[in-house]
């Protein structure tokens, strides 16, 4: 295994889902668009709440206010889970993401990690995801 196309490999696929997962979020369609983005049987905790499953995923996302947000991120690290299976040649993989958040006028920091499993070789589903505001 040639480890820098690996590495490569990685980073381009997290960059990828992270600028488009978090300009979807950003966007008031959030609750018809980001469901689709997380396996049936995924589990959403959101600053202590849980949500399993993507009918109550949805559930949430519709009831988040309509207010246009804002996420900026600060920093964000990922690795690939060597001890999970290997699906369609990609191990799956774990991201934290630091940043900011603006819902209407109040500004929070946040921390968020997601796991991402792979479903073809292009394309990968939110398995978990856990998101808590400070």
């Amino acid at each position: 295994m040639n480890l820098q196309n690996s590495t490569d490999k990685y980073d381009k696929i997290v960059e990828t889902f992270l600028n488009q997962y978090y300009k979807e979020f950003d966007g008031v369609e959030r609750a018809n668009i980001l469901p689709q983005w997380y396996d049936n049987n995924a589990s959403l905790i959101w600053n202590g709440n849980f949500f399993s499953g993507t009918n109550s995923i949805r559930d949430f996302f519709g009831q988040l206010a309509p207010t246009k947000t804002a996420k900026s991120i600060q920093t964000y690290s990922y690795q690939f889970n060597q001890n999970l299976p290997v699906s369609f040649g990609t191990h799956p993989i774990i991201i934290f993401v630091c940043g900011r958040i603006t819902i209407g006028c109040v500004v929070q920091s946040f921390s968020q990690t997601f796991l991402l499993i792979p479903i073809s070789e292009q394309t990968f589903k939110i398995s978990y995801d856990c998101l808590r505001t400070f």
